[in-house]
């Protein structure tokens, strides 16, 4: 009943007595008749003490249930906590493993009796992480280590294939007996790299930490002492000190240890370097580009060009956003003092449907930065609120946009930063208006996040009794959002503002309405002389062009636009 995973074959126990060993080791049902037998005595309890005490052990079991899920644990460990709970163990330990790619991580939790309450309770667990240290590319004696380390993969080591009960049905069968001979090849390949000293032993020591280490197979290795002090490590978690603390925040802890002393171990040892260049290297670098939102296509040449180890390497990609074209060249380079690669910036070309070209580099601070799609509406002269870390390394909150009529020494445009003390409030810019979606939640935080990313968002306003589908964008360095209809037409605001009843322009608030008004007309102003530039109108030929007659249209749901 303690095997509560396909892995889980022996435990170690320490035992005073026959009596000890038979009380530690849950046998189920044969263990049952022998202690109901032992304890005969018990059996005088009233019927109603036997349902007082079975209504409390299964009040102690939800809650020690409960306690479980709360942590992340496997409520697969229940019916082992039951078994105990029932014979009074006064205290006892339960593993629960896991098994990921590169690494395997072992929880022993601690349970144990109150001795007034006579309650259990979980005092503890002790986590032990073992990450799987990097097989070098070696051939010994015509074995290679990475080949033999592939053909280990297909085994499950979890099992011992040569206990004599399993030996003889596997030799009934011609797939078992291939079996066999494929794990007796394995130990006489291993066997070789082991007898010659350095990288070979080096190789073998590796082989059998990684598959065999915990496992029935521990009995087949030689001492791993020293191996297990590169590539293991433990923490206890108190419950009366940490009572929250999740299984998953402790391996994080935990991991986050192991990468510094990983680290700290290439400084001083070429073999153990492989590890966190290769392994973590490549999976930290496919997370940057993934996160960048450049999907997984560019996974296979990064990896080719970092084993082919070249000083840097450059690789190019496109994405298509609304019938506009953008390249991005990624650029990365290999450190100086280890075999680490970075990517420190990509540049970006947005190529417009009208066939305008406009480039500039985005750096990357560890990885984070601005995404493509971000590049992309930032090109477009659209801000994008961005979390930022200064030369200092702390960060901060800000809007940002591209000065596209100024360019720097290098060429580049010149970067807009408008800080929170700007006072630029993105969502009581978008209350002044009769927008249909701030009503929803979900479609009030949606509308909101697409607009921090710098995109021109559809959104519902509500006028006059109708409704008609506009698009916002945010303009920070005006503290407003610019409003456009289907031609992408900018929209004057006071033609666009929620109703305002009668009894509001009265006395005071009148006047406060006047001076808003006068605000609002102020920023319509510079908002079309912006949009006249972009245009590549002066606001000379703008003033010139308001002289010319114009046909007044009438746009449906009610609004009068010129």
């Amino acid at each position: 009943m303690n095997n509560i995973s396909d892995h889980d074959s022996f435990k170690v126990i320490k035992i005073l007595s026959v009596d000890d060993a038979v009380k530690q080791i849950p046998y189920g049902k044969a263990l049952d008749n022998y202690l109901n037998d032992a304890s005969k005595e018990t059996q005088s309890l009233t019927n109603v003490d036997n349902k007082s005490s079975k209504d409390l052990s299964e009040k102690n079991l939800d809650e020690l249930m409960n306690k479980l899920i709360t942590l992340g644990f496997s409520t697969r460990l229940i019916p082992a906590i039951e078994f105990y709970i029932n014979n009074s163990q006064q205290h006892f330990q339960l593993l629960e493993r896991e098994r990921l790619q590169d690494e395997k991580i072992c929880y022993e939790l601690s349970f144990e009796k109150g001795l007034d309450t006579n309650e259990y309770r979980l005092t503890g667990y002790e986590a032990t992480l073992r990450i799987h240290p990097d097989i070098p590319d070696i051939t010994i004696q015509g074995i290679n280590a990475k080949e033999l380390d592939k053909t280990m993969q297909t085994i499950d080591w979890a099992i011992d294939h040569h206990a004599e009960s399993l030996f003889y049905e596997s030799m009934k069968t011609q797939e078992g007996c291939e079996l066999l001979d494929k794990v007796d090849s394995i130990l006489k390949d291993i066997n070789k790299l082991y007898e010659n000293e350095g990288i070979g032993k080096d190789a073998a020591e590796k082989l059998m930490y990684k598959h065999w280490f915990s496992e029935p197979w521990e009995s087949n290795t030689f001492s791993l002492d020293h191996v297990r002090q590169y590539y293991e490590w433990k923490k206890t978690v108190s419950i009366n000190e940490n009572p929250l603390q999740t299984k998953s925040e402790t391996r994080s802890q935990l991991k986050e240890i192991a990468l510094k002393d990983l680290g700290q171990l290439n400084k001083h040892s070429i073999t153990n370097q492989s590890f966190v260049m290769n392994e973590q290297n490549v999976k930290y670098l496919k997370d940057n580009i993934k996160y960048l939102g450049f999907g997984e296509k560019l996974y296979p040449e990064m990896q080719s060009n970092m084993e082919q180890g070249l000083p840097e390497f450059r690789l190019k990609t496109q994405s298509e956003f609304n019938k506009d074209k953008i390249e991005a060249a990624l650029h990365f380079k290999k450190s100086d003092t280890s075999d680490m690669y970075f990517l420190n910036r990509y540049d970006a070309t947005l190529e417009k449907s009208n066939g305008e070209k406009l480039s500039q580099p985005f750096y990357l601070n560890k990885g984070n930065g601005v995404t493509i799609k971000e590049a992309y509406n930032l090109l477009h002269g659209r801000a994008v609120n961005k979390d930022l870390t200064n030369k200092e390394g702390e960060k901060y909150n800000a809007w940002m946009q591209l000065d596209l009529k100024n360019k720097n020494a290098c060429g580049n445009y010149d970067v807009k930063q408008f800080h929170k003390n700007y006072g630029y409030d993105l969502e009581q810019s978008l209350a002044k208006f009769p927008i249909k979606e701030l009503a929803n939640g979900e479609q009030k935080d949606a509308l909101i996040k697409s607009l921090q990313k710098g995109n021109i968002q559809s959104a519902t306003f509500q006028n006059n009794g109708g409704e008609q589908k506009m698009y916002v964008e945010a303009n920070p360095q005006l503290k407003t959002v610019n409003i456009y209809d289907n031609n992408m037409k900018l929209q004057q605001h006071e033609t666009l503002k929620k109703n305002q009843s009668v009894e509001q322009l009265n006395g005071k608030d009148q006047k406060q309405n006047i001076m808003h008004d006068k605000k609002d007309k102020s920023q319509d102003k510079r908002q079309e002389i912006d949009q006249s530039k972009k245009n590549g109108k002066s606001v000379k030929q703008d003033k010139q062009d308001s002289l010319l007659p114009k046909k007044r249209t009438s746009q449906k749901k009610g609004l009068s636009l010129s």
